[in-house]
Formats: C-alpha cells, structure tokens, sequence
C-alpha cells in the first residue's frame, strides 16, 4: 500500500506541464534535488538518483522536450532499488550547465546547483519548482498523525530560490538543520493544504481536508468527554466529602440538632449522593441558587470539623 507521500507523488507525475518555461522550472528542481556532481580524472559527471521509476520517466521527457537531449546520450542504470541517469557526456552537461546557469560566480570551471532567478521569474514556473522540488525530495505526514510537510534541501545554494517560490504565495516556511542537509518544512495544517493545492496535487488535497475534518471533529468529542469526565470526578470528590461530614455528624451530635436550613440540605445530600450542586438546588423547597447549596454544605463541614 502507498504511503500518503508515494501517493501525492503519484498523482503530481501525472500533472501536465504544458509551458516550455514550466518545464524548464521542473526540470531544473528534479536535476537540482536529485542531482550530484562527481568528477573522475578532472572530468565531471552528473548523476540523477532516484527510488521512483515514473520520476525516471519525467526526467527523460523533459531532458528531450527542454534540451533535446536524447536517450543514447546519457546512461541510465539501475542498482538494486534505485535508478541513475548517469551524464558524463561533456557537451550534453555544457547544455545544462548553460541551460539552468549551474555555475560559480567565482568558479567557473565549479558546477554548483542553484535556482537562476530568471528561470522562476512567473508564477506558474513556481508552482512547477516547488512540485519539483516534492517529487524529488519532499514528504508529508498523513493527516491523522502530526501536520507535517517537508522538502530535503542538499544543496543549500537551492534553499533561496525554493521557499522564494512559496513566498510568492504567501507561504512562510521554516528551516532546520537535519546531519548535513537544510529541511524547509510547514507544520500548519492550512498551510499544508495550501502547498497541495500549489502543486496541483488536487485529490489529495480533498482526500487530506476529508480526513482533516474528521480528526478535528473527534479531537473536539473528546475534548468535550474529558471536561464532562473531569467535572463528575470533581462532583463525585466533593459529594464523598459532604457525606463524610454529614455522617459524621449524624453519629456524634445528630442531624436534628442542626439549624433548618443545613439539617434540610444534609438529608438530601444523603439521599441523592451523585446530585450535582445546582440539581440540590432544585430539590430544595423553595429552590435555592448552586452558590447557596455550596455555601450551606461548606459549614455542615466547618461544623463536621470542628467535632473532636
């Protein structure tokens, strides 16, 4: 069965990009997020590593729909559970390099991955880095458990340009250092929902808000159980004491001996022992307020405490 992530990231797979400048916005996040350069012998390499064979396939697509680049110039191996697109071509990684400016500003020979500004300078090229940037690095909790919403960042030049993109949306993401990596993450459940909808992860979105209620609505019922539990403990507490007091009474100098209006409310309390305060009060002929029925049983146990 998918995890609540596996299936949000199934569902943004199959989100159409349709602009040439958003495909260019998600490729860049997927090369940027998933990407590593390696260098043998003074020559360099990139290496796109990923566990999901449909980002795999978007990755193809775009390196040819963006670039033109084709299948016969880059490997693609697979090792155990994971997948590599292996570019080791020096002209097909030229192309990149110039294409997303993965380039020092002090080093040009270092190939460094970072988000060209130009290259998110519209909204909806945004809205295709932040899916990007989930598909190849992102996670959610599901709703039952705590909100939780996170992007890996291992390259920390990619930290700006990202939550840019969020803030673009009114979005404020915080970050945290986790071993050797930036982790941008929301912990409201409204924002949560808001970066769903931003990636166009729509069924999801319905399916979390759905659950969303529900959990909401339980955590209020027992919300509303504990304070109506926590109020028969306190009743039940104090109603012991009364009857202590009163018994007390009753087996040393007697009931009858008590002014009318404590001599009243003591037998009652005998007899209805769960009554609440205000109940008491009711009973009473006539009626009195649950602040008279309290002050009557605090000196029926003044009284019960002072006998030796």
């Amino acid at each position: 069965m998918l995890s609540f992530s596996q299936t949000i990231k199934q569902e943004l797979l199959k989100v159409e990009t349709k602009k040439e400048c958003c495909k260019e916005a998600l490729l860049c996040a997927l090369v940027s997020f998933l990407g590593e350069i390696k260098y043998e012998g003074g020559k360099a390499a990139l290496f796109v590593k990923t566990e999901n064979e449909g980002i795999v396939k978007l990755v193809e697509r775009l390196l040819f729909e963006v670039f033109g680049i084709r299948e016969d110039r880059y490997k693609l191996v697979k090792r155990k559970e994971r997948f590599y697109i292996i570019i080791d071509d020096e002209d097909v990684l030229d192309i990149l390099i110039d294409g997303f400016n993965f380039k020092d500003e002090e080093f040009e020979d270092l190939i460094v991955f970072n988000t060209d500004p130009k290259i998110i300078s519209s909204l909806c090229c945004k809205k295709a880095l932040v899916r990007g940037a989930f598909l190849a690095a992102g996670s959610i909790n599901p709703p039952e458990k705590n909100y939780h919403f996170e992007i890996v960042i291992k390259h920390f030049l990619l930290e700006e340009g990202l939550i840019s993109c969020f803030t673009a949306f009114d979005l404020h993401p915080k970050t945290i250092m986790r071993k050797s990596s930036k982790v941008m993450y929301f912990k409201d459940g409204d924002e949560i929902a808001d970066c769903l909808n931003l990636m166009g992860a729509h069924n999801s979105l319905m399916d979390y808000l759905n659950t969303r209620i529900i959990k909401e609505q339980r955590n209020n019922i027992n919300r509303q159980v504990n304070c109506e539990t926590a109020n028969i403990t306190k009743t039940i507490d104090a109603s012991i004491k009364h009857v202590e007091s009163i018994e007390k009474i009753k087996n040393t100098i007697g009931l009858e001996n008590l002014p009318e209006n404590l001599y009243e409310i003591a037998k009652l309390r005998l007899e209805e022992p769960e009554a609440s305060l205000k109940d008491l009060g009711q009973m009473l002929h006539p009626p009195i307020s649950k602040s008279g029925v309290n002050h009557r049983l605090k000196k029926i146990m003044e009284i019960a405490k002072d006998i030796k």
